[in-house]
Order: structure tokens, then C-alpha cells, then sequence
């Protein structure tokens, strides 16, 4: 009886250590970190904030000639600039600050990332919007200590309803009033404002960091005014990210004069090699606690 209970402390102990609490199927996780992808994939639903589709023609073959043989395939794309998950550059709104291949590669990769989570708030209001109130509050909990640079990530849980447009955008068309949430403009304006925040980028889980049914887009206005990016329809993945201690990388195209590109954003949540090497001593030691135990009684 001694033995069982004791074998099976061992495996539960060793399950409890051999796993994160934010590890899923979508993640990559070794020795250097774990990372998690932020990004829709471009295809022919990726949604469009005019209803503009993602076209790629692609051609393949198997090339014969002169008795060599290979296989073959090049592809062409044509797409919005603002598709799926992107990046809007400054000057979306502000006129003369940095477009997309003029931002310093420096604000784009390897950024301190925060997370202001107003999930529950956007589910019982689809015109919600973060508001300064929202933003002191977390700024309490989480403010003391941001590092320079920061990318802040707002959840609001809308990727539960990619890709259906007539859910997601809360209309059809554009010439419809869209329902979604969103940034107030005062919220912006604190944001770089605020001695505790130096903003890079401001990233949501919605089509746009101003809410849908905005008129005249002063938070993309205030934010491109500082040369700030946003980063817009960020995807379900968002849902596992803890406030704070992990880094953002959003690498868009490098498009002169572009207002916007398609984006990869990719979170790291980074692993130092001595923690990785102290959980892996002791996952090893307690492997062989049930050898040394049978040993000992045999």
C-alpha cells in the first residue's frame, strides 16, 4: 500500500512540474521560452474592414525537362492593406508621422507586453470602450513598474465571433453602423500621456482600437499623433496571457508609404537556461524515486 500511494505522489508531482498553466496545442515551448501566435491566418474569409477578400492565385506543376523533374509552385497575392490581423501605422490618421517601413524595427520586435482585460464589460456591452477609469484601475494593480516601450494588449474576448462578419463587426456592411469595442479617446490620450507609460503600440481583440461606432476616430488620431502603431484584430490566443511578463514581436510588411500592413504577432514568454535546467534536474530526480524505492525493498 506504501508503495502505491507513494507512486502515485511521484506521477502527480511529476505531471504538476512537466507542465504550464498556459500551454495549449497553438504554442511552441523549449528551452528558450514559450511562444504563442497572435495572428489570423490570410485566406479567402480573413475578414476585411470594407468586405474586401484575401486573393492568392497559385500555380504548381511538375516540371519535366531534358530527364530532370521537380516539383514547382509560385503564387500571386492581391490584398488590403488592413486584412486579418494587422498593423496601422502612424500615419493612418496622422498626417506626416511614420508609415509602415518607417517605423524603427527597434518599437516593433521583442517589446515589454501588458495585457488590460475588459472581457466581461464588452459582453454585456458591444459598444464598450476602454475608458480612463479602466485604465487607472489597472494602472494601480500593474503600473508601478512598466518598462520603457510597452505594447498594451487589450482583451475583450471579440475573437469568440471570428470569422463571422455580421457577429463580429455587429453589421454586414460599412455602410451600416458597427457595434464593437473599442479605446475612448480619453483613455489615449492618458496613455501617452501618463508618466508611468511609454507606448510603442496599442494592440486589440477586435476590429479597431476605436469602438465601431465611432464617427471620427480620435484614438486612432491621438495615438498616430505620437507615432504610436496599433496593432488590430489580435486573435483568441490573447485569452492565455497573464497582465504582464512576456514580450511582443509584431514584424509587418516593409511597404513604403503604406498606412498598414499584415502582421505576425508573436508573444515570448522567455525561459532562462538555469530555470530550465532546475526543473529539469529535479523532474529527473523524481523519476527515479521509485526505483530507489523498489531497491531499497527488494
Amino acid at each position: 500500500m506504501a508503495s502505491y500511494y507513494l507512486i502515485t505522489f511521484t506521477l502527480l508531482l511529476l505531471i504538476s512540474l512537466n507542465r504550464s498553466p498556459i500551454i495549449n496545442a497553438s504554442s511552441d515551448h523549449n528551452a528558450e521560452g514559450l511562444l504563442y501566435d497572435l495572428t489570423y491566418s490570410l485566406n479567402n474569409i480573413t475578414l476585411d474592414w470594407s468586405g474586401k477578400q484575401f486573393q492568392l492565385n497559385i500555380t504548381q506543376e511538375n516540371v519535366q525537362e531534358d530527364n530532370i523533374s521537380y516539383w514547382y509552385q509560385i503564387d500571386e497575392l492581391a490584398s488590403p492593406t488592413h486584412l486579418g490581423t494587422h498593423l496601422d501605422a502612424p500615419c493612418h490618421f496622422a498626417k506626416d508621422k511614420w508609415c509602415t517601413s518607417e517605423i524603427p524595427v527597434n518599437r516593433l520586435f521583442a517589446r515589454p507586453g501588458y495585457v488590460i482585460d475588459i472581457t466581461d464589460k464588452c459582453a454585456n456591452d458591444r459598444d464598450y470602450e476602454l475608458n480612463e477609469n479602466d485604465l487607472l484601475a489597472w494602472l494601480e494593480e500593474h503600473g508601478k513598474d512598466l518598462q520603457r516601450g510597452a505594447v498594451i494588449l487589450v482583451r475583450t474576448g471579440w475573437s469568440k465571433y471570428w470569422p463571422n462578419r455580421a457577429d463580429y463587426f455587429g453589421a454586414v456592411d460599412m455602410n451600416e453602423s458597427y457595434h464593437f469595442p473599442g479605446v475612448s479617446p480619453s483613455a489615449a490620450k492618458l496613455m501617452v500621456s501618463h508618466e508611468n507609460i511609454d507606448l510603442y503600440g496599442l494592440g486589440i481583440e477586435s476590429p479597431s482600437v476605436d469602438r465601431g461606432m465611432t464617427k471620427d476616430y480620435q484614438t486612432h488620431v491621438i495615438l498616430g499623433s505620437h507615432n504610436v502603431y496599433n496593432l488590430e484584430n489580435i486573435g483568441p490566443l490573447i485569452a492565455n496571457l497573464p497582465p504582464k511578463g512576456f514580450l511582443v514581436t509584431a514584424l509587418p510588411l516593409r511597404i513604403d508609404g503604406s498606412s498598414g500592413s499584415p502582421v505576425r504577432v508573436v508573444v515570448h514568454f522567455k525561459t532562462s537556461s538555469a530555470d530550465y535546467l532546475y526543473v529539469r534536474m529535479i523532474f529527473t530526480f523524481l523519476s527515479i524515486i521509485p526505483i530507489l524505492y523498489y531497491s531499497i525493498i527488494s
